[in-house]
């Protein structure tokens, strides 16, 4: 059997019900993570969405719902959905804001004509872009999103990157919700083998601790001196137990990547030289000290030198249904001058 088909044959066993054949015009394979709800009901989803977008916001809540995820959005009505939003100052209200999105998992964001000129809207996704790394853009028909999607830059912080998705908000396309789980879930740098490895199923993951773990590294990063000049790419936290690599073996922990989370890509721009790789160690904090059990918490991160503004290009990926674009990834940085502790 030819190797490629013999992974997805066993992926399929596992659950995975979605793929991509030649990804990339190779001879590879893209495995996608499914939404299946018993292993996204610890997954939680912010919403952020203009006040008179509420109809709209109510019906992508209860999608998200009715697939498996929990969901936090800020409203009006004490009567409705999601915590009640009072009129509060602007300091206030950021830290409000911000201490719901360190809670979540993912951002939606609801852009139609009216959000899309919400200072509010901008803040969420400069803050949980910063914080999270991916957005989902669930775009109102026929909207031109293009001038809200300028992404703020900021001086003297880590460059990280965050990658997002568009998606058109139809309701009466009935893969929607499941095209939607999806989006959520998978990071587009993975999934993808040669064949000559399996990367795992969504029930072989611990996406919540994964996320959390990511999310503690994103703001680590921010106040490492010798990242201050860097663009980073990603940021895999890992333990060596769990890569089954001796301690300093990043080599190991590395390519256990490559092969278990499906980063094809990765392996291929280090080999070139593109992508660097560097071991961050972090002490354990309160926030993540549930799932690390060693005084210091250890993630690869991937970078390259200073990222240029005419660097900026799609990375290729493109969601294998027909009203999905291309997924960016873009520099965005954190100022924590203009985003609350």
């Amino acid at each position: 059997m030819d190797p490629l088909e013999q992974v997805l044959e066993e992926s399929l066993k596992l659950g995975t019900s979605s793929f991509t054949t030649n990804f990339q015009g190779l001879a590879t394979l893209r495995l996608h993570l499914e939404p299946e709800r018993n292993y996204i009901a610890g997954l939680r989803v912010f919403l952020a969405h203009a006040t008179v977008d509420r109809d709209w916001a109510d019906a992508v809540y209860n999608m998200l719902v009715e697939v498996g995820f929990g969901v936090t959005y800020l409203r009006a009505a004490e009567d409705l959905p999601g915590p009640s939003e009072r009129i509060l100052p602007e300091p206030e209200l950021k830290r409000l804001l911000a201490e719901q999105i360190r809670q979540v998992d993912y951002l939606c964001i609801l852009l139609s004509k009216r959000s899309s000129t919400r200072d509010w809207v901008r803040f969420e996704l400069a803050y949980a872009s910063q914080l999270i790394g991916r957005v989902v853009v669930l775009l109102a028909d026929g909207l031109d999103d293009s001038a809200f999607m300028n992404w703020p830059s900021f001086a003297q912080r880590a460059m990280l990157t965050a990658r997002y998705t568009v998606l058109s908000w139809n309701p009466s396309e009935g893969d929607l919700p499941l095209r939607f789980g999806r989006a959520l879930i998978n990071d587009p740098e993975e999934g993808v083998t040669d064949g000559t490895y399996r990367p795992l199923v969504i029930r072989e993951r611990d996406l919540r601790s994964e996320n959390r773990l990511r999310q503690h590294f994103r703001k680590f990063l921010e106040d490492v001196k010798e990242y201050t000049e860097r663009h980073v790419i990603d940021v895999l936290p890992f333990t060596w137990d769990a890569c089954r690599a001796t301690v300093g073996d990043v080599k190991t922990v590395f390519h256990w990547f490559v092969r278990n989370h499906g980063r094809l890509n990765m392996l291929v721009q280090v080999a070139k030289r593109r992508f660097n790789v560097s071991l961050a160690q972090s002490p354990t904090t309160p926030d993540i000290a549930d799932i690390v059990s060693t005084p210091t918490a250890l993630a690869l991160v991937i970078w390259v030198d200073e990222w240029h503004k005419g660097q900026e290009v799609p990375n290729r990926v493109v969601w294998f249904t027909s009203d999905s674009r291309p997924q960016y990834s873009m520099k965005i940085s954190g100022n924590r001058a203009q985003t609350p502790e």
